[in-house]
């Protein structure tokens, strides 16, 4: 970790001497896959030399494109080819209700990362006034909205946009909940623990339901089944997403310039932001995680660390702003009135209204009591490092085959080097044997815990062969692994004292430029 890095749990495990034999190199996923699961814009600025085109072939279909000249620009931001969305990704029947209340077509391509949704003629003619607006707005790279990358007709006359995932689609991973929440009664639990959650609605219309008033509360006119969809609407209401301090900064500050430009610049209202959370339970990172988890943990851009002891967790958070093209129309103006009093805040209010519930909202969900998780840099072992792990196995390996039974390694390990610990953290295959690659496994989890001590990795393996060779005694032993706990532990300290000094100084010097300085001085 360099120098004036925030400080990782990685580092703080050392608190704990059981916890060295009980790490595991945490493998980040292969750069590149992050865009496999998810699209992230380039750092291209030159945005006028994106191609518009015309015509594009869109599955086995050659459909005509709208107002190219601006969409093609957002395409080539995120260096997206003319045949991204061919009839090898995408196929028209794929097409089915997306389980919104407008009820619209929508598929994903076979990839996961574009979707394409059918547009009302409503939505179809917000976007032709506003797309200038809009594709402004989002080229900026700080923007959570969705992006779309085409506004395109079929020769049915029907209009369409392809859009991008805002979630990634991870093969395998099941996410502990995904919501749609608007910031008023209308968010909703969409999955609990891997399973959607069924929406059964009551429409105001509705009368042989107890919709005006009841709103799910009774059981005289409402199943199970909507009882358990309405638990799940009040679950998404009250729900809060602990967060980082400077993540939540972060998550407020992006969100607010995007519902400037809604409630500002489009006038539109309705919107959501669609929020999925993976939770990891802490101790699961001593056994290995999911090669879904890894890159789940390795897309997301706000990871921390919720709660204390045995409920401790890792939380990844992916989401984005969609459905942003409703304007305040007059059926809207006419649903707020239906629902004059139903219980408030309502999603039916004008733009500058819902655009202050949206954001206060969010405000209050997002809780900066956790702390930030970091994930590790990748690490490679030099020969140094390979030959210690040579050697530790060797004077294991009395048959000289590569591998060590742990039910004979048990016996010839000192009881101080804790084997019962030792051993099983190692078995990666769990297959009660232990081959050269599971060691260098073990090593770069060490190595990964180093910090600015580069040589902390070597100094145990080294300590730990001479232990086994009997060149060390047990006594000194732990006399060295309690003297390597006590220093990374001050050093932790240390580090942590600095930056609240630090926080400290920037303070000080802020209200002294504030109690001394001109206006201009405290711009920044």
């Amino acid at each position: 970790m360099k120098s004036g890095q925030e400080s990782t749990w990685f580092a703080q495990e050392f608190t704990s001497t059981e916890a060295l034999w009980k790490v595991r190199a945490f493998s980040k996923t292969e750069r590149g896959q992050e865009q496999k699961v998810l699209l992230r814009a380039s750092k291209r600025t030159d945005h006028k030399s994106g191609k518009p085109l015309k015509t594009l072939t869109i599955g086995d279909e050659e459909v005509n494109l709208i107002q190219d000249t601006l969409w093609s620009k957002i395409r080539h931001q995120f260096e997206i080819r003319d045949d991204f969305i061919s009839n090898k990704n995408f196929s028209f029947t794929d097409l089915q209700e997306g389980g919104g209340k407008g009820g619209s077509l929508m598929a994903f391509t076979r990839n996961k990362l574009f979707i394409v949704k059918e547009l009302s003629d409503g939505d179809h003619n917000t976007l032709l006034k506003l797309s200038k607006v809009l594709v402004d707005h989002l080229l900026k790279e700080d923007s959570i909205m969705a992006r779309f990358f085409a506004h395109f007709e079929r020769s049915s006359g029907q209009k369409y946009v392809v859009m991008n995932s805002v979630l990634p689609r991870i093969k395998g991973l099941k996410w502990t909940y995904m919501f749609d929440l608007k910031g008023n009664r209308d968010d909703k639990l969409m999955i609990k623990a891997g399973q959607p959650v069924e929406a059964i609605h009551n429409r105001c219309w509705n009368i042989c339901s107890c919709w005006f008033g009841c709103n799910g509360a009774c059981e005289c006119l409402t199943t199970d089944e909507r009882q358990e969809y309405y638990s799940g609407k009040l679950f998404a209401f009250s729900t809060i997403f602990t967060v980082s301090p400077s993540q939540r900064e972060e998550i407020l500050r992006r969100m607010d310039k995007d519902i400037k430009c809604l409630r500002d610049k489009m006038e539109t209202m309705d919107y959501s932001l669609l929020l999925s959370v993976l939770e990891i339970p802490f101790s699961k990172f001593e056994n290995g995680l999911s090669e879904a988890e890894t890159i789940a943990l390795a897309t997301s851009r706000y990871i921390c660390i919720s709660d204390e002891g045995r409920s401790k967790k890792v939380v990844a958070y992916f989401f984005g702003i969609i459905d942003f093209l409703q304007e305040w129309t007059t059926t809207k103006k006419i649903a707020r009135c239906i629902k004059a009093f139903a219980p408030k805040p309502l999603s039916t209010v004008p733009p500058p209204l819902y655009a202050e519930q949206f954001y206060g909202s969010f405000s209050d969900k997002f809780q900066g009591d956790g702390k930030k998780f970091m994930l590790p840099e990748i690490v490679d072992l030099d020969n140094k490092d390979k030959e210690l792990c040579k050697e530790f196995l060797n004077t294991l390996d009395k048959d000289n085959n590569g591998t060590i039974e742990i039910s004979e390694a048990m016996q010839l390990l000192p009881k101080v080097l804790r084997p019962d610990l030792f051993l099983q953290s190692l078995d990666k295959n769990k297959d009660q044997k232990i081959s050269m690659d599971e060691v260098f496994t073990w090593y770069k989890g060490i190595k990964q815990r180093e910090n600015e001590n580069k040589d902390l990795g070597k100094s145990l393996l080294h300590a730990i062969i001479q232990l086994t060779k009997k060149e060390m005694t047990a006594h000194s032993f732990s006399d060295f692994v309690s003297t390597l706990d006590r220093r990374e532990s001050l050093k932790n300290s240390k580090r942590q004292e600095m930056k609240e000094d630090k926080k400290e100084d920037n303070k000080v010097e802020l209200d002294k430029k504030i109690s001394t300085g001109t206006e201009e001085d405290c711009v920044d």
